[in-house]
């Protein structure tokens, strides 16, 4: 279902990272996104975002995977940054970048390209769309290749 969902938000206006977290959120302030995701295992996940520290690229959010096996491939950290030009999608977590520091109580910041993170995060570019106001849909891609990896996200209330 959620292949054509994606298809679907196409035609949605493009997201910016305000439309996930608005640039008024008080900065460093965690909030989760609850996740599902197409792939046959570990389906269900959060996402921790937060706007980054005043001062520094306050067009940039930055988070983390919370999953059950963190420990052994993750945290899988990310910086959500806007993508205008791209066909997939107006904003991205990309994981070939990382936060200059966690948030408070978040885990270590560790290589995406290092142990079996690699497998998961490195060269990971997560492309999304709006479905609703606080639901939005992703794709997966690897080195600019579409993974057919799909996930809907859900904003916790804020």
């Amino acid at each position: 279902m959620q292949r054509p969902l994606w298809t679907l938000a196409a035609s949605a206006p493009s997201i910016k990272t305000e439309d996930l977290l608005p640039p008024d959120y008080e900065p460093m302030k965690p909030v989760r996104f609850f996740g599902k995701n197409s792939l046959p295992a570990f389906t269900q996940f959060e996402k921790i975002c937060c706007r980054t520290p005043a001062g520094q690229d306050s067009d940039q959010l930055w988070g983390y995977n919370e999953t059950r096996v963190r420990g052994v491939v993750g945290p899988g950290y990310f910086v959500v940054h806007d993508t205008p030009e791209s066909a997939s999608g107006g904003t991205a977590f990309d994981y070939t970048m990382l936060p200059q520091r966690p948030a408070h109580g978040w885990p270590p910041i560790k290589p995406n390209d290092a142990g079996l993170s690699r497998f998961v995060y490195n060269e990971t570019i997560d492309y999304m769309r709006r479905v609703a106001r606080d639901v939005f849909i992703g794709s997966a891609t690897r080195g600019d290749k579409p993974m057919d990896s799909y996930f809907v996200l859900v904003r916790e209330a804020i």
